[in-house]
């Protein structure tokens, strides 16, 4: 059960993390800027918390902003952080850990793609035929050098 719960929160911090970059979406428009610095640099810092049937977790949420500029942190209950967007103006740049950083100056095509992923792997019909597909593709590093060798010999070859 205890690898359940630990699939359930990283789930829960996925999905908190795709709200916030909506809500961020949502906001990158030019908009109204307040005149006052004071309106335009600020910190949100708390305890943000998931209750189902059958799951209770929680994480705790730290956002500075500063302008255009913005850092928003996860962490789990023991304070490591799971989860950061980072960006300026609409570029935006999200990070899990232990996972390469998606960068993104269209927030909400990266949304959509999250979406369709989400929407595929859920019809299991379709994620299997995804996965079957895939692998019968052949990335190996022979494949790789006979197209150089054919991209060599038309470039340099008469």
């Amino acid at each position: 059960m205890p690898f359940l719960r630990k699939a359930m929160f990283g789930h829960f911090v996925r999905l908190t993390t795709i709200a916030i970059a909506l809500m961020l979406a949502a906001c990158a428009g030019p908009g109204i800027r307040p005149g006052s610095d004071d309106r335009e640099h600020w910190q949100l810092s708390g305890k943000i918390g998931l209750r189902g049937p059958q799951l209770a977790e929680s994480a705790y949420l730290n956002w500075r902003q500063c302008g255009d500029t913005f850092d928003i942190r996860i962490s789990g209950p023991l304070g490591q952080t799971v989860a950061k967007i980072d960006g300026h103006g609409a570029q935006l740049r999200l990070w899990f850990e232990g996972r390469e950083p998606v960068s993104t100056s269209d927030p909400e095509a990266l949304m959509d793609a999250i979406t369709r992923a989400l929407q595929c792997y859920k019809n299991q019909k379709q994620w299997r035929q995804l996965q079957t597909n895939g692998m019968r593709q052949d990335y190996s590093w022979t494949q790789s050098a006979q197209q150089y060798e054919q991209l060599y010999q038309t470039a340099v070859l008469p």
